[in-house]
């Protein structure tokens, strides 16, 4: 348990944390308008620019405020909260030298689909790593039991497909009557099929669905191949993936898809006005 001076700690450490984050973000804003006066001097129209930049940075804030708001502890919404209101604060200052006002509000953080962007109607039929040699950390969590919500003809699949194109293992999920039906094969056979009342998660390289054993052969069905791991039917599934290994030309990889939100984005000038929606996957 705490004490009064272990919660003061605490709390002076975590807004030190996000001092620091968002004079990072500050430095980066202020090269964005910098880079976009220097633009306009040259007589170019920066506009468009402008506007991507502010969606890039936005989305990059978005990530930095879920990290600090999961550090070491559970997603915690006001920390959360209060990392997005410092960053649009001052993205509206430091936009508003350049004659442009810019205001970004941010949706709730929700639970994702496995589409490219993390919304349902993304794009469902996407390749989440490309070029692997190995791959060492492989989960796949269920929001809830209703995270599977297709039938066994819009069923979650990914696939892992070697440089031939030909397919060399694959884990399908699908709603039946209520379960969940789990569909491992490899390149010749059906390696495991069995229905579950109740999924958490799954990790696919240690063989296990919530600590209990299951057969994924992963690593056996890859055999050393290099492939990609693509998604079918992303939008049939609430839930998370982390993934970790090596590429072929040797370097680390990490994917996260935890969460999502939304930032809603207006920019205008004298003479423009834009708005968008922006899905951010997170971390």
């Amino acid at each position: 348990m705490f004490n009064e001076d272990d919660s003061a700690q605490m709390i002076l450490i975590t807004g030190f944390a996000i001092g620091i984050s968002i004079v990072f973000l500050t430095v980066m804003l202020n090269n964005v308008i910098y880079s976009s006066n220097m633009a306009s001097e040259s007589s170019i129209d920066t506009y468009r620019f402008d506007y991507s930049n502010a969606i890039k940075i936005s989305s990059d804030a978005a990530e930095d405020a879920f990290i600090n708001a999961t550090d070491n502890q559970s997603f915690n919404s006001d920390i959360f909260n209060q990392y997005m209101s410092s960053y649009v604060q001052r993205i509206s200052n430091l936009y508003a030298y350049s004659g442009l006002a810019v205001s970004v509000k941010n949706s709730s953080v929700e639970d994702a689909y496995l589409t490219d962007n993390g919304i349902k109607n993304g794009n469902s039929n996407w390749t989440i790593v490309d070029n692997i040699n190995t791959t060492d950390n492989f989960l796949l969590y269920l929001s809830n039991n209703t995270g599977a919500q297709g039938d066994q003809n819009n069923s979650f699949k990914i696939s892992a497909i070697n440089q031939s194109d030909t397919l060399i293992w694959s884990i399908e999920l699908y709603n039946e009557s209520g379960d969940i039906n789990v569909t491992v094969t490899n390149r010749t056979d059906t390696i495991t099929t069995d229905t579950k009342s109740d999924i958490y998660q799954m990790d696919i390289i240690n063989n296990s669905i919530d600590g209990n054993s299951f057969s994924f052969n992963f690593d056996e069905s890859i055999n050393n191949d290099g492939y990609y791991l693509k998604i079918n039917n992303g939008r049939y599934l609430i839930g998370q993936v982390v993934l970790s290994g090596k590429l072929i030309n040797n370097q680390d990889f990490t994917v996260k898809r935890l969460k999502v939100t939304r930032l809603y984005i207006n920019m205008s000038s004298n003479s423009k006005q834009v708005n968008a929606t922006v899905p951010v996957t997170l971390p």
